[in-house]
């Protein structure tokens, strides 16, 4: 048993009580729980719950399981952790505070947060040097939080400082929702490399600040579901690092479209309406413009795309000119 290097238990849902000693597997490097609602911890299980050899630690809707998992991520030094994944951890309120985070995951490079509702706090995730990619989704409590921020400064109130020499270097974000981007430490993030924002159904403009504190490094943006979306914002242009911009679900964009960074090597607009196709399919418009300098383009409607690559427009493959 104690060299067992890999541990999954999936979907047992009548499972009650599993007799492992997890911390006295000293070679375990991949923990999987999930799908067994039921699990109940062994009596004496206590604060260091977890092996130190942990690399891998996946929990999901494991019961009593869960809330010593919980606990032991607050007191355990787990410097081999690199990939922590919560899902539907119901005990879950908060992420450990910064002393614990730089003290005990000096390895941690992925966090997937999914599901935990009650989670209300980030805790001190800006003292993970090593943390490159973070998801979080459907994540209620601090969801509700990031709305009740107001992204903008009014009268009398000091703007939001950003230290670039921040140590929180996350290079790809993954979030469901676009308010979530105004809960610390992400709200003060300016290395991001990748941002996907999964749900914009209710964002009527881009987050220009965050956009814009993170344009030195940003490469790649891709937003879902942006049916409320009324114009790009002319700070687009300012995005110097972007080499990719994924729009789907649009809708109608109001107004015309920003100048684009010369950097931008790809632009994919999908689901968009027919206005939106017709100010692409005209031949010198100062919409085609605008993106000529792009390598590669696409406009998908329902059934039909449009690629244009250089002064050429493709329609369904065929090569067209301009009307």
């Amino acid at each position: 048993m104690v060299a067992l290097r890999n541990l999954h238990i999936d979907n047992c849902i009548h499972l009650e009580s599993a007799s492992i000693s997890f911390e006295a597997m000293n070679m375990l490097k991949s923990l999987r729980i999930g799908g067994c609602p039921e699990l109940r911890a062994p009596r004496g299980a206590g604060e260091m719950f977890l092996p130190p050899s942990l690399k891998d630690l996946y929990i999901r809707s494991c019961g009593d399981y869960e809330r010593i998992v919980v606990v032991s991520l607050q007191e355990q030094q787990l410097i081999n952790l690199s990939v922590l994944n919560l899902n539907n951890c119901s005990n879950l309120v908060s992420l450990p505070p910064s002393e614990v985070f730089s003290r005990n995951f000096t390895s941690l490079q992925i966090i997937i947060i999914q599901k935990c509702g009650n989670l209300s706090s980030l805790g001190g995730l800006e003292s993970l040097p090593s943390l490159s990619e973070l998801t979080i989704r459907r994540c209620a409590k601090l969801t509700k939080f990031g709305s009740s921020v107001n992204p903008y400064v009014s009268g009398g109130e000091e703007e939001h400082l950003v230290d670039s020499r921040s140590s929180l270097r996350i290079s790809s974000l993954t979030i469901d929702l676009p308010s979530l981007l105004l809960v610390e430490p992400l709200k003060s993030l300016c290395h991001t490399e990748h941002l996907e924002i999964e749900d914009a159904s209710q964002m009527k403009s881009l987050p220009d600040r965050w956009l814009l504190q993170n344009s030195a490094s940003l490469k790649s943006l891709h937003i879902r579901k942006v049916k409320s979306l009324e114009s790009l914002q002319p700070s687009m242009r300012d995005l110097t690092s972007l080499q990719k911009l994924t729009l789907s679900g649009v809708g109608q964009l109001l107004g015309s479209l920003p100048d684009f960074p010369t950097s931008l090597l790809e632009l994919d607009i999908s689901e968009c309406g027919s206005e939106l196709k017709k100010k692409f399919r005209k031949h010198g418009s100062p919409e085609r413009s605008k993106i000529a300098h792009i390598l590669r383009v696409r406009i998908d409607t329902d059934y039909n795309y449009i690629n244009i690559t250089g002064s050429s427009l493709f329609i369904m493959g065929k090569e067209c000119y301009g009307e």
